[in-house]
């Protein structure tokens, strides 16, 4: 086995469903079967929005970033042996929407790790998605039952 054997990202609680406005927490997770040279362990979390023309396709034609923020949860050093658990936390913007998943376009979140090691050696990159539900309280909607109308006529020659 390499020198890298486990490469992880866990949420607390295991929880994956958050709302616009939460903290997301966790943990990552790095075993080396021998120790590694690194100039720093980032941690990512981002949420976007890519769509396309085309049936299933994830080479996006537009993409719209919601937010995108990164921290170093480790500085340049040598990594012992053995098993390193790094925290982190990110404040999920309360502006940010449901996620979503369709045929021409996604609302993707996720968060994502980096070990980036010297020059010639190989990189190391992990990543785990998460979803956002907000919740529509319709208390809060103004002239929500007021009822609206509609006529259409329809005429023929």
């Amino acid at each position: 086995m390499g020198k890298l054997q486990e490469f992880k990202i866990a949420f607390e609680k295991n929880k994956e469903v958050y709302s616009p406005g939460e903290s997301i927490s966790g943990t990552v997770t790095v075993k080396l079967g021998q120790q590694l040279q690194c100039k720093a362990i980032k941690v990512n979390c981002n949420g976007f929005c890519g769509i396309t023309n085309k049936f299933n396709d994830t080479a996006w034609t537009m993409e719209e970033q919601y937010f995108n923020s990164t921290i170093s949860v480790a500085d340049k050093g040598t990594l012992k042996e053995g098993m390193h658990t790094f925290p982190f936390k990110f404040l999920i913007p309360a502006t940010a929407p449901t996620s979503f998943e369709g045929i021409y376009g996604r609302i993707i979140y996720r968060v994502r790790a980096f070990i980036d090691t010297p020059r010639f050696s190989k990189d190391y990159t992990t990543e785990k998605a998460f979803f956002l539900l907000s919740l529509l309280n319709l208390n809060e909607v103004p002239d929500i039952w007021v009822r609206h109308y509609s006529c259409m006529s329809v005429f023929s020659p």
